[in-house]
């Protein structure tokens, strides 16, 4: 590790060692260190997607969703079409309770990528969450139709004579679908 912070001291351009120490700090659970590394390398050169993702990341794991979302901002000004960015905003958003933010930008990443079932899912989460379980169901339809192995719980809105309505969540049993 010191050798990666001698040569930043001698050499300010090697801003891919520096990151890649950030890198080494958050696999080892050193999260100060990793957001203090990612940041030097962020200073040198603003606009590395790749840093801005990973401090973001880092950011998320402490709890600490503002800073997250303005890194995963900044990775998106760089980079618009960016996955990664879009689904992490996203998920900073639902944990800060911001299920509008975090459905557009699922939105926005489903457009980028509409046979990936994995952000379906995803999205039917924030939609169950808001209590939309209609579009919660559609999602997580559409997510294990794209790929099997995508189980989410499948809610049932009920309507009784009187007009009350429940909802009950079964999950499905590994290896099934919901019926068509």
């Amino acid at each position: 590790m010191d050798d990666w912070g001698q040569a930043f001291r001698l050499d300010r351009t090697l801003v891919e060692a520096i990151s890649n120490r950030g890198s080494a700090h958050w696999q080892r659970g050193e999260l100060d260190a990793a957001i203090s590394d990612f940041s030097d390398a962020l200073l040198v050169k603003p606009d590395l997607t790749r840093t801005l993702l990973a401090r973001g990341s880092v950011y998320a794991a402490r709890n600490d969703q503002v800073h997250a979302i303005a890194d995963f901002y900044e990775a998106l000004k760089v980079e618009p079409n960016n996955i990664q960015a879009l689904t992490s905003r996203a998920f900073a958003y639902r944990t800060q309770g911001s299920s509008a933010k975090a459905l557009s930008d699922y939105d926005a990443a489903i457009r980028l990528a509409p046979a990936n079932g994995a952000l379906y899912a995803a999205r039917g989460d924030v939609y169950g969450g808001t209590g939309d379980l209609v579009k919660a169901n559609a999602d997580y339809t559409r997510a294990m139709q794209l790929d099997p192995r995508i189980i989410r719980p499948i809610s049932t809105l009920t309507q009784t004579p009187n007009g009350a309505v429940f909802q009950s969540t079964v999950p499905l049993p590994p290896g099934t679908r919901p019926a068509p």
